[in-house]
Parts: C-alpha cells; sequence; structure tokens
C-alpha cells in the first residue's frame, strides 16, 4: 500500500512545475547574486539558460517543452555565426543557476520506477 502511494508521489514529483530564476546577467559575470533573486522567478516543467543577445549576457527563465531532440539533454549547442547554449535542467527548484547541474535523465527515473515495481 504505501510503497504504490510512494510511486505515484516520486511520479508526480517528477511532472510537477519548477521554480526558476527569471533574469538577465551579463556574460562576464561570475556571481549572479546581483542580478538575479529567488523573489524573482518563474514557473515551468525546465529551468533554462540561454544566451540572452539583445542584452549581452544570459537569460535565465523557465520553458514547458523539453529540449528539441531529447527530454534528457542536459545543453544544446547551435552554430551559425556564434555559438550558442542553451541549458535545461529539471533536477530541482533554481537549477538554472550560474553552475548548471546536469538534468537528472528522465530515463533514469522511470528506470527507477520500473524496478520499485517490480521490487514491489
Amino acid at each position: 500500500m504505501y510503497s504504490r502511494l510512494f510511486i505515484f508521489l516520486y511520479i508526480v514529483k517528477l511532472t510537477h512545475e519548477l521554480q526558476c530564476y527569471s533574469c538577465v546577467v551579463p556574460e562576464d559575470v561570475t556571481d549572479f547574486s546581483r542580478f538575479c533573486s529567488k523573489e524573482v522567478y518563474c514557473t515551468g516543467k525546465y529551468c533554462y539558460k540561454g544566451i540572452n543577445e539583445l542584452d549581452s549576457g544570459f537569460y535565465l527563465g523557465c520553458v514547458d517543452s523539453p529540449p528539441i531532440d531529447k527530454k534528457t539533454s542536459v545543453c544544446k549547442k547551435a552554430e551559425n555565426s556564434r555559438i550558442r547554449i542553451n541549458c535545461y535542467c529539471k533536477n530541482n527548484h533554481f537549477c538554472n543557476s550560474s553552475n548548471i547541474r546536469p538534468l537528472l535523465n528522465i530515463s533514469f527515473n522511470l528506470f527507477i520506477v520500473i524496478i520499485l515495481f517490480i521490487l514491489l
């Protein structure tokens, strides 16, 4: 009984919305606390960090759609006249900080759920 409840709560945790920083940070800044605050945030299924062309810096925000080609991707690299890297994360609130932590792999999470079903 409790094991099924645990699995349900684990699955709900995978699909809930995250709080993400919502701000613009200049490109050469290492400590972004002057520009971003946990009081100014957005919510979405993924936190996002990418190049902001208009302000020559990084935009931190949130999106509901996963990275374009795979849900398991951490950063996407696009090259034309300039290299652009967009990073996504889903592992915890405000994970789009200056040190993007690896995205918890969705397939790894599904693997854990399947193992729990088998064992219980």
